[in-house]
């Protein structure tokens, strides 16, 4: 089973649909924690969210 989602900062959506107008529930990532130059979170990986 499929469901649409979007990163907003550092958290990924799920929504109930593809009119994506319902957020069924948040999944609130954290940043890698290492001292580098690039801190990757699994939200890095997921389409932002188009906010109007």
């Amino acid at each position: 089973m499929d469901f649409p989602a979007n990163s907003l900062d550092d958290d990924v959506e799920i929504y109930e649909n593809e009119d994506r107008e319902n957020v069924i529930t948040v999944f609130h990532t954290l940043r890698q924690q290492e001292n580098k130059s690039l801190n990757l979170a699994l939200a890095d990986y997921i389409a932002q969210k188009q906010l109007e």
